[in-house]
């Protein structure tokens, strides 16, 4: 639509510039629009709703739009530039181009599987595009079966996303990752064996295959790296994974231990040197254990040096104490 526009020229030679209904019609439709997709809009969708490049330009002088990304053919804000990581995200897809998503970290972000989304938009394209502060843009073409949609945002699905991050991301950061989705129900081994098959020779895939090939679900989510490696040793050991995090109530208190077998009455907890050596804590251990033998359960510490350098001869007294070479 053209840009019309009426001037009244104010005391001291001040021009007002008043809005004709036109605009008003067109500030309305934007606003419908970016209502719909977290207060962003890309350009190409304000020139379909025949917004020209001037009422483009006059809207930013106004503030009425604002930049997200720095470049030719960037994203907008509408009113402010107040925004949420998500609505940063759907921008980041606008600036990438048709067929675009966000991926890596992003996605994660976005399926609420890392506590702090990363300032950096990361997104996948099959567009080449140049650097962008705030935007980072991995160039690949997503087949169908490699897209999903979270609140409005096309990403990567889950199975993508941790092929994507297995050629940056450490191996137990990002087995954490995947059992953390697996609990949430986001998604399934089988999943995970798919996109292996689809991408035989993609860097970083042997990290991912180590980590489908050894990992089971527990009965329960993890929350440090020391259970993330008990559960590692179960594997490599054949002990039966144990229930993590779980509840047991003893002398009429709920209480919450690291890592349980509930049929052997096996209670482990996982100890790190600092947080349990001194003060309240180490009573509150020596009472937890008192309480827990005084319930029938057989509670035991394992701290992280016999985890990561004793795991045979750790591995060797689990066994025992599950009864597992008696069978």
């Amino acid at each position: 639509m053209p840009d019309e526009r009426a001037s009244t020229r104010l005391l001291g030679g001040q021009t007002h510039v008043r809005q004709t209904d036109v605009d008003v019609g067109d500030d309305a439709a934007i606003a419908a629009l970016a209502r719909r997709q977290h207060g962003v809009v890309a350009r190409w969708q304000l020139l379909e709703l025949g917004v020209g490049r001037k009422a483009i330009e006059c809207r930013l002088r106004s503030g009425r739009l604002w930049r997200v990304f720095p470049g030719r053919g960037a994203p907008y804000a509408v009113g402010h530039e107040a925004l949420t990581h998500t609505a940063r995200a759907m921008a980041g897809t606008f600036a990438a181009g048709p067929g675009a998503a966000a991926g890596h970290w992003t996605a994660l972000s976005l399926y609420c599987l890392v506590d702090r989304p990363r300032p950096v938009i990361h997104v996948t394209s099959p567009h080449r595009h140049r650097p962008r502060r705030g935007l980072l843009i991995h160039r690949a073409v997503l087949p169908t079966e490699d897209r999903d949609l979270v609140d409005g945002v096309p990403v990567t699905a889950l199975p993508r996303t941790f092929l994507d991050l297995s050629a940056s991301c450490g191996e137990r950061q990002l087995r954490t990752l995947i059992k953390r989705a697996e609990f949430k129900g986001l998604v399934e081994p089988e999943e995970i064996a798919a996109i292996l098959a689809r991408y035989p020779r993609r860097r970083g895939r042997r990290t991912l295959a180590r980590i489908a090939a050894g990992y089971a679900l527990t009965a329960g989510p993890t929350m440090s790296p020391l259970e993330d490696d008990l559960i590692e040793l179960c594997g490599a050991y054949g002990i039966p994974l144990p229930e993590t995090n779980a509840p047991i109530r003893t002398g009429g208190r709920t209480r919450v231990v690291d890592c349980l077998w509930r049929e052997a009455r096996l209670a482990v907890e996982l100890d790190g040197r600092t947080a349990h050596e001194r003060g309240l804590a180490f009573e509150d251990d020596r009472e937890r254990d008192r309480a827990l033998t005084a319930a029938g359960w057989r509670p035991v510490r394992i701290t992280s040096a016999q985890l990561r350098s004793g795991a045979r001869a750790l591995a060797a007294d689990l066994r025992r104490l599950l009864g597992l070479d008696e069978r």
